[in-house]
């Protein structure tokens, strides 16, 4: 018979075994971390399984959650069909009138920087070289 811990130091409550299933398999190392963080934020228990910070990143990465919140998760992952789930398109200020009919962030004017500074480059070094 295997010796009893000390009247005291026993843990005076049960505890239940928890049943984890994959909630996405396949991520990268850092779609994991993403995951993951998001999923704690909302107070999910989670485990990631595979190799996750190594200098070989070899097999996959599976994140795991409780089996009886696994919809809620999925929920909570999930991503409405314009690209942004509710609360971010709502945290930047962006609505329906921002985005173009295929549903992607009106951003015109970042080609436009892109291309003037690349036109004020070369003219620059033209200068530059004679």
């Amino acid at each position: 018979m295997p010796p009893r811990p000390p009247r005291g130091r026993r843990y005076p409550q049960g505890v239940d075994h928890l049943r984890l299933v994959p909630l996405a398999t396949g991520l990268t190392p850092f779609e994991a971390k993403v995951v993951t963080a998001r999923l704690g934020s909302e107070g999910f228990i989670w485990q990631v399984r595979g190799v996750l910070d190594s200098v070989y990143p070899v097999g996959t990465i599976e994140v795991l959650v409780v089996e009886s919140e696994v919809d809620d998760a999925r929920a909570l992952l999930a991503i409405s069909s314009d690209g942004y789930d509710d609360d971010s398109a709502a945290y930047f200020g962006m609505g329906a009138d921002d985005q173009d009919p295929q549903g992607r962030p009106a951003s015109w004017w970042v080609g436009a920087l892109v291309i003037s500074a690349a036109i004020t480059f070369f003219f620059m070094r033209l200068l530059a070289f004679g």
